[in-house]
């Protein structure tokens, strides 16, 4: 089969721990976001060497799974969010990794899962929204000085944070709709991201969302 893409996502496949089924090999985008597959699916998908970008999102996907898709070599996008992951889904990011946008959103994030995640060496979108996370792991976000973009929505963004992300010196986009941050924060961001499109007003999230529908 030459199929390149799989469109899933809230559908309602079954627990796959027992899905006994093969991929084409040809595939190259795979949603199922929102679906129960679980490990025995990642396993599936990741002997699919063609895959460039994988929404995996809220599928009960566990460390292993995660890791195993995260080795793929041409994996450009991949959306983990909402699988409760432990630094050790990241532990296996290879130095030669091809992933530019990683989604982990509604996720614990530490500074030692951000260690791991720093050796992603073409990452330049990174999506945190609604993640809880740790003093620690501020700075550690800060030292990925390639990042384009930038989503810490929904997260109490604390003020020694403020400072960190100012050392973003590449970003062009910084969401944080809903993060609590004072008009002086933004001022502060303003000021030392100069070149940075900062969106966290109500009326910039409208915009934005208009945008993505447009796109």
């Amino acid at each position: 089969s030459d199929t390149r893409e799989l469109w899933a996502a809230n559908t309602s496949i079954a627990d796959g721990t027992h899905l006994d089924i093969t991929m084409p090999l040809s595939l190259q985008v795979v949603d199922v976001s929102h679906t129960g597959v679980g490990d025995r699916f990642a396993e599936i998908l990741s002997g699919c060497k063609n895959l460039s970008t994988v929404d995996i999102s809220y599928t009960n996907v566990s460390d292993s799974g995660a890791c195993a898709l995260i080795r793929l070599p041409g994996l450009q996008f991949i959306d983990l969010s909402g699988n409760h992951l432990s630094d050790s889904a990241f532990a296996c990011f290879p130095g030669n990794s091809a992933i530019e946008h990683l989604a982990i959103a509604d996720t614990h994030i530490t500074a030692q899962m951000m260690e791991h995640i720093l050796a992603a060496g073409r990452l330049h979108t990174l999506e945190l929204e609604k993640c809880k996370i740790d003093s620690g792991a501020w700075p550690r976000i800060a030292d990925i000085s390639r990042l384009k973009q930038l989503n810490v929505s929904n997260v109490a963004i604390p003020q020694s944070a403020i400072q960190q992300l100012s050392r973003l010196q590449n970003l062009a986009v910084l969401e944080c709709y809903d993060c609590g941050l004072s008009e002086e924060d933004r001022r502060v961001l303003s000021r030392n991201l100069p070149g940075c499109e900062i969106r966290s007003t109500e009326t910039e999230l409208i915009d934005d969302l208009l945008r993505r529908f447009n796109q």
